[in-house]
């Protein structure tokens, strides 16, 4: 009889530690982070839905531009505010006001003049890739990390330029010299917060006009908009650059309001 009971026992514990194992092994599938190639392809699939609701909306943009000197005092500010839309996938901005005035007469003779060509151009040139697109496209991703962000369940990609990258156009160029971290809603592939600097100075028009000095950053964070989609929320934008012989330091400082929604 206690030959039985032990046999029965051991059973018992054999049955359980197999259970316990299987659902383990289940748990950690469940939450293992897939690879980069799953991970890239997923994300890129999602994009284009999400662009589609994007370019439903106008918005307005706030931009503070301040230049500096080599000691950091700022030498000069300007505020402008701008109109965001989408045109054939296109973002369009009109100014609206330069540091707090409206355009006078001949300013807005010029910025008509320039809407008109981003207008005309939107419909021959190709279209521009979203920030996650560009990301994937002109970057390695070196590390992939599950993690909550502002309550969100999200992905954290940490990147770096990718070696021998040839460009298509000059946000993949800009991208193929960053490195840093983004991050997406893992639900909806959509962009939560992006920070980056520039690991590789980047030439301007061949290096005639200049370039892109290492340190140069970019950090840009969204907001979720009626509850279907991420759109700008605020932007930073540290421009470190060699112009011919001198050095530049100007910093973007950008946010933005105003969402509607022109579209079905």
């Amino acid at each position: 009889m206690k030959k039985i009971f032990l046999s029965c026992m051991f059973a018992s514990m054999a049955l359980a530690s197999a259970t316990h194992t299987v659902s383990a092994a289940d748990a950690a599938s469940a939450d293992a982070v897939p690879s980069v190639d799953v991970l890239t392809r997923t994300l890129a699939e999602k994009q284009k839905n999400l662009t589609a609701l994007r370019h439903k909306y106008t918005y307005m943009e706030h931009e503070i531009v301040r230049e500096r000197d080599s000691s950091g005092k700022v030498t000069r500010e300007d505020k402008t505010d701008y109109e965001i839309r989408y045109v054939k996938d296109h973002t369009i901005s009109r100014m609206l006001k330069k540091n707090g005035e409206a355009l006078n007469t001949d300013e807005q003779a010029s910025e008509d003049a320039r809407v008109q060509k981003l207008l005309d151009e939107a419909g021959r040139t190709p279209v521009p890739a979203s920030t996650v697109e560009n990301v994937l496209t002109a970057t390695r991703i070196t590390d992939v990390k599950r993690i909550t962000y502002k309550n969100v369940k999200a992905l954290s990609l940490e990147f770096e330029p990718r070696e021998g990258f040839s460009s298509r156009d000059k946000a993949e160029q800009l991208f193929s010299h960053l490195s840093g971290k983004m991050i997406v809603d893992e639900e909806s592939g959509d962009m939560m917060h992006i920070d980056a600097k520039v690991a590789t100075a980047l030439k301007v028009l061949g290096g005639v006009a200049g370039e892109l000095d290492v340190g140069s950053l970019l950090v840009i964070d969204t907001t979720l908009v009626n509850d279907e989609v991420r759109i700008a929320a605020n932007e930073k934008r540290r421009i470190l650059a060699r112009k011919l012989l001198a050095k530049s330091d100007t910093e973007y400082e950008l946010s933005y309001s105003n969402y509607k929604k022109t579209g079905n």
